[in-house]
């Protein structure tokens, strides 16, 4: 799991670097404080064709600005369509911003949504960095259990859509786009790829075990087995 995360004020930047880093075992951050070091990020993935799987970013760098900055979410979404982009920000319910949200989800087909930095939900008191730790957990084991069934499947007739956070069409092209994603094409259901594809998303469902959900675990543990390295798990297919 790659995340790029882009936020101006370095203590909050450290604050949601250190929880990914807690949450996700693994993960591999990108971080910048301003747009130029995010662009840079972004060209240098690209140029090495790897992915960012995932951003969070705040939308008014600008402290000059009144008006939020678009640009760089833009960008995300030509390069990586199909990723997951969190703004993470004190003005969610800015009119432009919510515009901006409203656009792309009509243009694109990755999984976009505004999380208030101050937000609080009353039926379970998280934060809004909990929001945004529980949302990336939803999309990638969603994302993880379309793979894994492209890859891995029980059966061959097994569907392709896993999960619920993101549409039958939007996890069909998922497998498509798998390219970019491991380094090559996945086949057709039934039909296993070469082991650097298979050995990346192996190592992927290694790393996020702990946090799949009963009902993802349950479908991992059809496919695979686990085995403790030490601190680490260790995934096989059955």
């Amino acid at each position: 799991m790659r995340i790029l995360i882009v936020e101006d004020i370095q203590n909050e930047l450290d604050e949601i670097a250190q929880r990914m880093r807690k949450v996700f075992p693994g993960v591999q951050l990108l971080l910048a404080e301003d747009d130029r070091k995010a662009w840079q990020a972004v060209r240098t993935a690209v140029r090495e064709n790897r992915r960012i799987d995932i951003a969070v970013l705040d939308i008014f760098l600008d402290r000059t600005s009144k008006k939020p900055d678009f640009t760089l979410c833009k960008g995300m979404r030509e390069v990586f369509p199909d990723s997951l982009v969190l703004h993470y920000t004190v003005y969610s319910d800015d009119k432009d911003v919510i515009d901006h949200l409203n656009k792309m989800k009509l243009t694109y087909e990755g999984y976009e949504e505004i999380i208030d930095k101050g937000s609080a939900e009353t039926t379970n008191k998280e934060n809004g960095l909990d929001t945004v730790c529980r949302k990336i957990k939803e999309w990638w084991e969603s994302r993880l259990r379309t793979l894994a069934a492209a890859i891995f499947p029980v059966s061959p007739a097994e569907p392709e859509s896993m999960g619920t956070a993101e549409s039958t069409s939007r996890q069909t092209s998922l497998r498509h786009r798998a390219a970019s994603h491991h380094g090559r094409a996945f086949p057709a259901p039934g039909v296993r790829c070469g082991t650097i594809a298979a050995n990346t998303l192996l190592r992927e469902i290694a790393d996020f075990r702990k946090n799949f959900s009963s009902e993802g675990l349950a479908d991992m543990e059809k496919r695979f087995r686990f085995e403790s390295e030490g601190k680490k798990w260790r995934t096989l297919p059955i």
